[in-house]
């Protein structure tokens, strides 16, 4: 979850990225958020090659063939044709990983899903049906939820907690890892506040701060992440393509 405008769906596409690099996973997004689906692919590439779309230094044909290339058959961007229920997803997911072996899915966001009703009952519902798909089919989900309208304190927002998610304190209650973004827009941080982590062995409680790079769009912990990213995509780029 996050404010919006902190970036939840922009920090959540570089995490994707870094599992593709560093683990090899591939996944699915529903992301009505990031639409059109080729402003959303634009994203992916703009973090992957490290440049903007405009200026003298920008992309070329080249490396966004390499991009393209680099994605293909490891993300995919889900369209349903009839409706935006839960259940649609969720088939349309299963579909991808029986043919492809896909690792997560991504709901951008849980208020873009076709929900009649948004009562703690109907939320718990349909997290029981999330997480009960994720365990059967072997599979993670990330799941962005907005929170309600947040308060200021001297002019800041404060940080929202999963219990602030709109609709139900189930988000809260169900979620096995809770994370929060948020920006400061003056620093031109970001911090990411693990707010709920279901077992010790996965991690802990606490806080990451990065940098955000407003020409990559890329996040940074520490001085050695851009050489990471380059020589990362690169190299494993070059060596499937061969």
């Amino acid at each position: 979850t996050g404010i919006p405008s902190h970036g939840k769906s922009d920090w959540l596409d570089y995490m994707c990225l870094k599992a593709r690099m560093t683990a090899n996973w591939s996944g699915a997004f529903y992301s009505p958020e990031n639409k059109p689906t080729q402003l959303h692919f634009s994203k992916m590439a703009r973090k992957l090659i490290g440049k903007h779309w405009d200026g003298k230094s920008r992309l070329n044909e080249i490396e966004l063939r390499l991009v393209k290339e680099y994605l293909d058959k490891k993300m995919w961007f889900l369209k349903p044709e009839k409706d935006f229920k839960l259940t649609s997803i969720l088939n349309m997911v299963r579909d991808l990983q029986q043919r492809y072996g896909t690792d997560y899915f991504v709901i951008d966001a849980w208020n873009k899903l076709e929900n009649k009703e948004n009562d703690t009952y109907t939320v718990g519902k349909s997290l029981d049906e999330l997480g009960m798909f994720c365990e059967l089919n072997n599979i993670h989900c990330f799941l962005v939820a907005h929170p309600r309208k947040m308060e200021k304190d001297n002019g800041i927002y404060r940080v929202p907690t999963l219990y602030d998610i709109a609709g139900s304190s189930n988000f809260y209650n169900k979620t096995d890892n809770g994370l929060c973004v948020y920006r400061d827009f003056d620093k031109k941080t970001t911090t990411i506040y693990r707010q709920k982590i279901k077992f010790n062995h996965w991690g802990t409680d606490g806080m990451s701060e990065y940098s955000y790079d407003l020409d990559s769009t890329r996040y940074y912990m520490n001085q050695f992440d851009n050489s990471n990213w380059i020589t990362g995509f690169q190299k494993q780029a070059a060596m499937e393509m061969n």
